[in-house]
């Protein structure tokens, strides 16, 4: 998640990946074991990515405590889109969520 090594892994001829996740970017509930890289890790990330993947488009997700008062800091810091867990289930209904 994140580091070089498993970023050429992913993008090498045998696993050749289409998407990758940036690794827990803030503190959630649902990886208690990851350690938090904040968003100053997606530029960098970035920038690797586009150098490994050899003129293909691969997107980088930003995942990890990611929610609606972070969403718009991980898409300026780099990151394609964002995926999240816990901001979702924090709300009651769905109609909360979409907020």
């Amino acid at each position: 998640y994140g580091r070089a090594d498993l970023v050429r892994e992913a993008l090498s001829p045998e696993v050749r990946a289409d998407i990758l996740g940036s690794g827990a970017i803030f503190g959630s509930p649902t990886k208690h074991s990851s350690v938090p890289k904040g968003v100053d890790h997606l530029g960098p990330l970035r920038s690797l990515i586009t150098e490994e993947a050899g003129g293909r488009e691969v997107p980088v997700v930003a995942i990890g405590g990611v929610g609606v008062d972070t969403a718009a800091a991980c898409i300026l810091a780099g990151a394609d889109g964002i995926a999240t867990v816990s901001a979702l289930l924090a709300h009651d209904t769905a109609e909360g969520s979409r907020r």
